[in-house]
């Protein structure tokens, strides 16, 4: 999918037009950063969205929310910051996490490592990471990388969000069914 010159990439920000950092959804469904909700709420008294112009925050005759909960009470988008977080990792310079100065060709899905041919081999005999689906980096796109992450439960998607990027390594846990 190709953006129109003017029209903002569809990982990008239409205020910071940076990458989406803690990106959030707005009641008319665009998408801010979270820094980028606050500071626009900051800067406006009645903040719109910039691109529709739907409020943010339906008018309230008390007290106003502070633009920082207002963004923390709006829904994150983990699948757009999963393709972020996926287009940064596939735009370094493929290098070998292990090795240095060796060019990678392939990148465990699971966590996220570049790996030499080599280095590739090894984690596909370690008894941690044998299961790990590694695939070469040309063919990978930060859409499949997104697809094959483990889905948020919507309960507790910041608490998993929180305890994997904490940790590389995640390890299932006993969770109930909604």
């Amino acid at each position: 999918m190709t953006t129109a010159p003017g029209e903002p990439h569809e990982r990008e920000c239409a205020v910071c037009t940076n990458d989406f950092t803690t990106p959030k959804i707005l009641p008319c469904g665009h998408l801010l950063c979270r820094e980028c909700v606050i500071s626009w709420m900051d800067a406006k008294p009645h903040a719109e969205c910039p691109l529709c112009r739907c409020p943010i925050v339906e008018h309230q005759a008390h007290s106003a929310p502070s633009s920082s909960d207002v963004a923390d009470d709006l829904p994150t988008d983990y699948v757009m910051e999963a393709l972020v977080q996926n287009s940064v990792v596939l735009s370094k310079n493929p290098s070998c996490c292990v090795c240095d100065d060796v060019k990678a060709d392939f990148l465990c899905v699971q966590c996220l490592d570049l790996l030499c041919s080599s280095c590739s081999r090894a984690h596909k005999k370690l008894s941690a990471t044998r299961s790990h689906d590694v695939v070469s980096v040309s063919t990978v796109t930060p859409e499949r990388l997104a697809a094959s992450r483990p889905a948020l439960c919507a309960d507790h998607g910041e608490e998993q969000r929180q305890t994997s990027s904490a940790s590389p390594i995640t390890l299932p846990s006993a969770h109930h069914v909604h």
